[in-house]
């Protein structure tokens, strides 16, 4: 145990030296704190993080979450971890299908492939939101004049809301091969697109603050393993 802590505690104290520069206005936080940050680098302990969310805007259960990591400490260092929720049924196969790739792309023009995985689940049929009834409101009826003026109120009739089932599953790839085409992509927001085994896609947005901070973490990355 002794062997193995003192490389790892040395390595420890090494990198501030290594990434001083690298790290302006990087957002230091613990596990606790970083639930609402998106669109910005972030550190937890020695990890650069940077997280987006895509939803749809008629029910915000559905949509897609990313993770882009960067752990100098890791084998699999650069990463993006794609975790989703899509409309079922729909673009994927409850039972089979699984995420092998993410794409970018600007106007219908593929950016850059992301297809390196390592390691993804199996897609599944969740109950995100279940049934309900919404409580029947009040009308009014009249008002009525004759031999005095009154106004009467009868319920309506409740509004049944079907469960909201969702296809979810995650899939985590490698940056590290296409590092350099991610620091070159336009300051904008991008579409992304998951494509499936079973020859299925999905497409949402990336926005352009994180494309942006996608770009910085690929740079933070290349001065930390510059020699």
């Amino acid at each position: 145990m002794k062997k193995m802590f003192a490389p790892l505690l040395l390595a420890l104290c090494l990198l501030p030296a290594m990434s001083a520069k690298a790290v302006d206005e990087v957002l230091t936080l613990d596990s606790s704190l970083d639930q609402g940050v998106y669109s910005r680098i972030f550190m937890v302990d020695s990890v650069y993080q940077l997280k987006d969310r895509d939803y749809d805007p008629n029910d915000s259960y559905l949509g897609l979450f990313t993770n882009w990591s960067y752990n100098p400490q890791s084998t699999n260092a650069f990463q993006v971890r794609a975790r989703y929720c899509l409309p079922y049924p729909g673009n994927a196969d409850a039972s089979t299908a699984q995420l092998v790739g993410l794409e970018l792309l600007d106007t219908g023009k593929i950016l850059v492939a992301i297809k390196a995985p390592l390691g993804t689940t199996s897609a599944d049929v969740q109950v995100v939101r279940p049934a309900y009834y919404e409580p029947g409101g009040y009308g009014a009826i009249g008002p009525f004049i004759g031999r005095g003026y009154y106004r009467s109120y009868s319920q309506s009739t409740a509004i049944y809301r079907p469960a909201v089932s969702c296809v979810t599953g995650n899939g985590s790839f490698d940056l590290s091969p296409i590092a350099s085409t991610l620091a070159t992509l336009p300051d904008k927001t991008l579409k992304i697109r998951l494509r499936f085994d079973n020859g299925e896609t999905s497409t949402w947005q990336l926005g352009g603050g994180t494309v942006r901070e996608l770009k910085r973490l690929a740079s933070i990355r290349e001065k930390i393993i510059a020699p």
